[in-house]
């Protein structure tokens, strides 16, 4: 027993020595701090994947958006080539109809022409 005492003494490693504390501290805030450190990279990470995510799903919408306003573009050109084609169609039979309104009333005039 009295060897082990004199190697301990003659190494002269004071253990409540401030320097020993100290660096025994940094450490434990060392690893502690890269702990916390990369905890919040991880959150940083899932943070940013999520934002990755809803800007993919909030350009998908706008493309839809976009994709209907285009759509109703083109349903609104089309509507209107319809109705004026309608108009013309309209125009049309209301000359026909016209026409024919005439020939009988001639007919109905030749008629009463050849009774007198």
């Amino acid at each position: 027993m009295a060897s082990k005492l004199v190697k301990l003494n003659s190494t002269r490693i004071n253990t409540w020595d401030g320097d020993v504390l100290s660096t025994i501290k940094d450490k434990t805030e060392g690893y502690q701090f890269k702990e916390e450190l990369e905890e919040a990279m991880d959150c940083l990470k899932d943070c940013c994947r999520y934002t990755a995510k809803e800007l993919e799903v909030r350009s998908q919408l706008i493309g839809a958006l976009q994709q209907s306003l285009v759509d109703q573009k083109d349903d609104a050109a089309l509507t209107k080539k319809l109705i004026k084609q309608m108009t013309a169609t309209q125009s049309h039979v209301q000359k026909v109809h016209e026409v024919i309104r005439l020939q009988r009333k001639r007919r109905k005039e030749m008629e009463e022409e050849k009774e007198k």
